[in-house]
């Protein structure tokens, strides 16, 4: 009896439908896994509130998003002051230098100096 040389190589393993090769099975591949990477990604970009700090009829809440506002280079994240149930947008960076949030809002155009000391991690956001 002749044996059949030619195919020896795949016992045990499953035969490929004839005119595929392994490139394809690898190009799903990927594809799947960037599509779950995706999905975990888009997961940990939604924008939720980092920090929060009040006082003096005053609550200022930190993002971890981008600066929206076309004004601002040097300040690259999102924060809102909400002052007697009006809310503006900013934007902010941490200076550890001095221990505080410098802070910038478009719509009067003014700049503060917030000190850390009043946020506190927002849990469960």
């Amino acid at each position: 009896m002749i044996e059949d040389k030619e195919h020896q190589w795949h016992d045990g393993f499953p035969v490929l439908p004839k005119g595929l090769t392994v490139i394809p099975w690898l190009v799903w591949a990927v594809l799947i896994g960037l599509a779950i990477a995706a999905v975990f990604y888009s997961a940990k970009v939604k924008a939720d509130p980092l920090f929060e700090g009040e006082g003096q009829g005053v609550k200022i809440v930190l993002y971890n998003e981008p600066c929206k506002l076309d004004a601002v280079s040097n300040l690259p994240y999102r924060l809102t002051w909400e002052e007697k149930g009006q809310i503006s947008e900013g934007c902010f960076a941490p200076r550890k230098d001095v221990d505080a949030i410098v802070a910038y809002f478009a719509s009067d155009k003014s700049v503060a100096l917030i000190p850390v000391s009043i946020f506190h991690k927002v849990i469960g956001a």
